[in-house]
């Protein structure tokens, strides 16, 4: 089985076309089933494509997987223009959100879905003094940097090692993910406190 998450949870990536049909031919190819997480397809911010259509070998070995809510709401939101306007709106309070890390020169992911942004958090120096409970001394950075920025800065974030496999954990120890599915005062308020990572920069 092969299992693909589009849009993705963490990094925003959308699979093109192009790419599903390499993944799907594998496993026409192989004989494989193929698992497609697209709990967000209707946050997608570039043309989404369900690799179920791809075509009749192709959807009789794939698994798709959708949001019940989202399916209870979708036939409305065909009149009204929910998820049109909820794309327009999430693009803006990503953008608002963002201007702290431009301003930090901090790198983050600009995604093509879903309402999460990644930040690399490399230049950010956790003290050297500062105390670390014992019990959580030895895991990763990320994790150690979420805490701190709950402790200090009171803006609460996802350590990315939680997505990766227990194989590559220290591909996410920099980046932490940032959810922008808040109001916008929440947003200026954690860009505010976000702002005094200024004092734990690196050059």
């Amino acid at each position: 089985m092969i299992v693909i998450n589009t849009p993705n949870n963490p990094t925003g990536k959308v699979f093109p076309r192009e790419e599903l049909r390499h993944i799907s031919d594998i496993c026409v190819r192989h004989n494989l089933l193929l698992l497609s997480d697209e709990v967000y397809d209707r946050l997608s911010y570039v043309p989404f494509t369900r690799v179920a259509i791809l075509g009749p070998d192709v959807q009789q070995r794939t698994i798709s997987i959708g949001s019940e809510a989202a399916a209870a709401a979708y036939e409305q939101s065909l009149y009204n223009g929910f998820w049109s306007q909820t794309r327009t709106l999430l693009r803006e309070k990503m953008i608002r959100l963002c201007q702290v890390f431009q301003k930090l020169d901090l790198p983050y992911t600009i995604p093509e879905g879903g309402y999460f942004i990644l930040v690399n958090l490399a230049k950010v120096q956790i003290p050297r003094v500062y105390r670390i409970p014992p019990h959580i001394r030895d895991r990763r950075r990320d994790f150690l940097l979420a805490r701190f920025l709950i402790m200090e800065l009171g803006v609460a974030a996802i350590p990315a090692n939680e997505f990766y496999s227990p194989e590559h954990p220290c591909l996410g120890e920099n980046y932490l993910r940032f959810a922008v599915c808040q109001d916008d005062e929440i947003l200026d308020l954690a860009k505010a406190r976000l702002r005094r990572l200024q004092l734990y920069l690196t050059a």
